[in-house]
C-alpha cells in the first residue's frame, strides 16, 4: 500500500525534481542493466505522481484516458531524448520487447490493489536481479497473485493479459510462475489440470 494522503508538498517537489532529472538523461548512453533500472524507476515514479495529482481518487482508471479508454496509460506523460512517451510505450514498446523478462510485470506498478507491490527502493544495475526475483516471489506468495480455491486455481489477470510472456500455453505459464511460488504451491501448480480463474482488483493501493 502507498499512503498518498501523507505525502507532503516537499515530497511532491522532490518527486517532480526526480522526474525532471530522469527526463534530462538519454538512457541510450548507459549500459543495458542501467537502462532497465532507468525505465522501471521512471514508470513507477510517473505512476505515483499521476495518482498524487488526482488524489483523492478511487482507482487509477479514473485518471486520464480518452473517450474509448480508461486510465492514464495511453497519455503522453514524459519526454525522453526528445520523444514524448506514454506509460504504455515504456512497458510495451521498451521494457517487454527489449528485455523479454516476465518478471517485468512484478516490477512496474499500476497503483492498484491487484498489482504487485511497489518496490520501496529504486532499481539499480546492481540490485535489479534480486528485486525482480523478490517481487515475483512476494506476489505469488500472496493470494492476489495465486491461490487455490477447491479445484480452481485463481490467478491474477496479469497472467491472462500477458500469458505469452510467461509461456506459450497455460501449462507453460504455470511452469514459469511456479519457479517463484513457494514449494508446496509450486508442486501443485506443476501438476494442476483443473480450472483456472483470473481476477484483478483495480482499487487504489492506498491504506
Amino acid at each position: 500500500r502507498f499512503d498518498y494522503a501523507s505525502v507532503t508538498v516537499d515530497h511532491k517537489a522532490f518527486l517532480e525534481k526526480y522526474l525532471k532529472d530522469l527526463q534530462s538523461i538519454d538512457p541510450r548512453q548507459y549500459r543495458r542493466a542501467e537502462q532497465f533500472a532507468y525505465w522501471v524507476n521512471l514508470y513507477n515514479a510517473v505512476t505515483v505522481q499521476l495518482v498524487l495529482q488526482a488524489y483523492p481518487v478511487a482507482s487509477i482508471r479514473d485518471i486520464g484516458g480518452g473517450f474509448f479508454s480508461r486510465g492514464p496509460w495511453g497519455d503522453d506523460v514524459v519526454s525522453v531524448a526528445g520523444e514524448a512517451l506514454t506509460l504504455n510505450d515504456i512497458e510495451h514498446r521498451i521494457l517487454r520487447p527489449i528485455w523479454r523478462d516476465p518478471r517485468i510485470h512484478f516490477a512496474v506498478n499500476c497503483a492498484s490493489i491487484g498489482c504487485p507491490d511497489l518496490a520501496p527502493q529504486a532499481f539499480t544495475a546492481g540490485n535489479t536481479e534480486a528485486l525482480l526475483t523478490q517481487a515475483a516471489k512476494a506476489y505469488l506468495a500472496h493470494e492476489r497473485g495465486a491461490r487455490f480455491s477447491g479445484n480452481t486455481l485463481v490467478l491474477s489477470k496479469i497472467f491472462d493479459w500477458y500469458q505469452t510472456d510467461f509461456g506459450r500455453s497455460e501449462q507453460a505459464m504455470l511452469n514459469t510462475i511456479s519457479q517463484y511460488a513457494g514449494a508446496k504451491k509450486a508442486v501443485r501448480m506443476q501438476q494442476f489440470n483443473g480450472r483456472i480463474k483470473y481476477e484483478y482488483n483495480w482499487s487504489l493501493n492506498k491504506p
